[in-house]
């Protein structure tokens, strides 16, 4: 168990840092506080730079950040401080909805050599079976419903089964 900083930005998300406590190149005499405090001042000074401000540092323990692989984990960019490390989901389902458009869009892509084979045939039933099927590959952020997903958990297993995984 160790002490890691998270950073609060002005674009409302949050920075974790993890202090390398093992670093060979860290001095010998320098204590956890010195390190914890030579990181927040560097980390400030560079944070503010690249987004105008950092409104505040907490430290807390590692313990409490989501976990690699976890469902938390999987909407990193969504992350906001709330007396810990919390999920803000609406921002987590815009993240969701950009997975599922980058996948449905090379499906998309991938069916546009099929319709364009069927034209060279001339089968005009597979040009309407791949041309509905786009359609409904297209009207997926309209139809498939995010908003009713609360957790990390249930939004990470939602995905529309148009689309391969």
């Amino acid at each position: 168990m160790s002490i890691c900083i998270m950073w609060e930005r002005p674009d409302g998300g949050i920075t974790v840092e993890m202090p390398a406590y093992a670093d060979k190149r860290r001095s010998p005499d320098q204590s956890d506080e010195d390190l914890l405090a030579e990181l927040e001042t560097r980390s400030a000074v560079r944070l503010a730079k690249k987004y105008g401000g950092v409104s505040i540092s907490h430290r807390m323990d590692d313990a409490t950040i989501p976990k690699v692989d976890s469902a938390a984990d999987s909407f990193r960019d969504a992350w906001e401080w709330q007396n810990g490390v919390s999920v803000n989901m609406s921002k987590a389902r815009i993240i969701h909805m950009n997975r599922i458009r980058q996948a449905r869009d090379a499906e998309l892509t991938k069916l546009d050599t099929s319709f364009m084979r069927a034209v060279e045939v001339g089968d005009a039933t597979e040009q309407a079976r791949i041309s509905q099927l786009k359609q409904t590959l297209r009207d997926i952020p309209q139809t498939f419903d995010l908003a009713s997903l609360t957790t990390p958990e249930t939004l990470k297993a939602a995905w529309p089964p148009e689309v391969p995984a």
